[in-house]
């Protein structure tokens, strides 16, 4: 199911870099953390950004944590 929810800025660009530097998903943390805050049993194992490197803070200029992953899943099934 989809759904919309409204975020501060700051806390989800660091959850984007949380993802980035646990090489997983926005999604698959979100998911963990409400699983994890609401006791549910997690019953899918998220799948990490195997292609993607830790990525320092210098790379982060001119480009948007969006774009980078974009780039990353560039050919991706």
């Amino acid at each position: 199911m989809k759904t919309t929810i409204e975020l501060p800025d700051d806390l989800i660009l660091e959850a984007k870099r949380t993802a980035l530097n646990r090489r997983t998903t926005l999604r698959a943390l979100m998911l963990n953390g409400l699983r994890r805050e609401i006791g549910f049993e997690a019953d899918e194992t998220p799948h990490g950004l195997n292609a993607l490197v830790a990525v320092g803070r210098n790379d982060w200029q001119n480009i948007s944590a969006d774009q980078h992953v974009d780039t990353e899943r560039v050919g991706w099934e």
